[in-house]
């Protein structure tokens, strides 16, 4: 077995609706979360930097895994650099996958940004605070192989047809479906989950346990932890960690801010970050 299926075969395993917290009440204080619901393909630099200065965190979590990370840092190199294409090789990523990858990044290039940049701007602004920074979500080649085997062929084929839709899509559509969403995020979650309910599974639910428990065991560690996700993971991180001293933010609440106004209410703290004192 691999360390890949190792790492599968164990999280895998992760069940449950809420997850626990425990601490000696005489030798550990409940964690205290930031958990802050990202858009991927909007600059919400300067907000980031106004609620992660607000808050002071001792650590930032990201839903981001090794290999993710590498590639964003890469294409943030190559745009840098006035390069075009990404030169990494595509084999192993998921024809559906890919295509949904690409529309990501044209609907991210239509509001002058980089998909997923809003990771690479909480990273940045963790390393100018001198914290740590912790990656919580699935190893995404782990995600593409659950994403494979837990959708119906009649999914599949509808989300083929979804992703190359998706390359074709203009800004006035996509700002009117995140209006809809931002309006209900539950509802259009549900929808989600009636159109492609196995899509749903691996991409939402499974991975939200998973980060849940990372969460988690950062608290046993640090006592003021930021954390940015995908706006749809937080409705389900949100009840799962809801033993913990919870603090959300969500997707609206950011872009309801202009980068001016978080520029100018953004002042950052001394607060010296610390990791906590095992007795």
């Amino acid at each position: 077995m691999t360390d890949d299926d190792a790492h599968d075969a164990h999280d895998a395993s992760d069940t449950g609706t809420t997850i626990q917290y425990s601490v000696n009440a005489e030798e550990a204080s409940v964690p205290s979360i930031l958990l802050i619901g990202g858009g991927h393909v909007f600059d919400l630099s300067e907000q980031l930097r106004l609620r992660m200065n607000a808050f002071e965190p001792d650590v930032l979590a990201l839903e981001l895994d090794d290999l993710r990370f590498t590639a964003l840092m890469e294409e943030r190199t190559r745009k840098e650099a006035g390069e075009g294409k990404e030169g990494q090789p595509k084999r192993r990523i998921p024809l559906t996958v890919r295509i949904l990858s690409r529309a990501q990044k044209r609907i991210a290039d239509m509001f002058g940004n980089m998909a997923g940049s809003e990771m690479l701007a909480a990273y940045d602004i963790a390393k100018e605070r001198e914290i740590p920074v912790a990656f919580i979500d699935l190893d995404a080649r782990i995600i593409y192989r659950r994403l494979l085997g837990g959708m119906s062929r009649w999914e599949k084929i509808k989300l083929f047809f979804g992703a190359l839709g998706g390359l074709f899509i203009r800004k006035k559509r996509v700002e009117a479906e995140m209006q809809r969403y931002q309006e209900s995020p539950e509802a259009f979650l549900n929808d989600l989950e009636r159109t492609f309910p196995g899509a749903r599974k691996v991409l939402i639910d499974d991975r939200n346990i998973i980060m849940s428990k990372r969460i988690i065991t950062l608290g046993e560690r640090f006592d003021r932890i930021a954390v940015l996700v995908g706006d749809g993971h937080v409705p389900g991180i949100s009840e799962l960690i809801s033993s913990l001293d919870l603090e959300v933010v969500r997707l609206s609440e950011l872009r309801s801010v202009t980068p001016n106004e978080a520029v100018r209410h953004s002042e950052p703290k001394t607060r010296t970050p610390r990791e906590k004192t095992k007795r």
